[in-house]
């Protein structure tokens, strides 16, 4: 529902569907091709919060079942100030970082394929919000980053138009914002916002 409010706002004429330029081929760490198309990249927001512009990061991962057909979740972890590749390389998302990589050993972290993530089922876009949040930020550096509870749903919601335009293609699928902590104070935001603009 909210992504086809969304998708009347957007315009749809990329020819190719996904933002090439985004693609994720491989990963460092991972043996092996991926599971699914992955893509990962910025896209502008502030245009209406009034709280400075920035760019967003997200990491967008398709379904390994159906990703023509299969619904669009976006995830966003907490915090405040909790980076959404938490959930990604922790705990929902195709990929996993072994932890015992992290200690001291040579090369980049080991990274593993999870048989229990989202993406079995759903394409899954891990959204890292607000700006200055994980890869997210600011266009003029920290002191144009004015978050607030206030400006979360605006800057999404620039988000969102700007991902529908890059992803035409799930601008009328069934769309579902889910996330934890104080992600269960992000939602409403983001939903308001969705909702205001029509």
């Amino acid at each position: 529902m909210a992504a086809r409010a969304l998708s009347l706002a957007c315009v749809l004429g990329v020819a190719s569907g996904a933002i090439d330029a985004d693609a994720v081929p491989s990963l460092p760490g991972y043996d092996g091709a991926l599971a699914s198309k992955h893509y990962s990249g910025y896209l502008p927001v502030g245009n209406t919060s009034g709280a400075g512009l920035g760019f967003l990061h997200y990491w967008l991962i398709e379904s390994e079942g159906a990703p023509e057909t299969d619904p669009l979740v976006m995830w966003l972890n907490g915090g405040p100030g909790s980076s959404s590749l938490i959930g990604l390389l922790n705990e929902n998302g195709q990929v996993k970082v072994s932890d015992e990589s992290l200690d001291g050993g040579d090369g980049p972290p080991r990274v593993f394929y999870n048989p229990f993530s989202w993406s079995q089922k759903a394409n899954v876009l891990y959204l890292e919000q607000p700006k200055g949040v994980g890869y997210s930020y600011c266009v003029n550096g920290a002191q144009d980053c004015h978050n607030s509870d206030a400006n979360v749903g605006p800057d999404v919601h620039d988000f969102l138009l700007a991902f529908f335009e890059g992803f035409p293609e799930y601008a009328e699928r069934d769309f579902y914002i889910t996330g934890e902590s104080y992600g269960g104070t992000y939602i409403p935001l983001i939903m308001d916002a969705i909702d205001k603009a029509g």
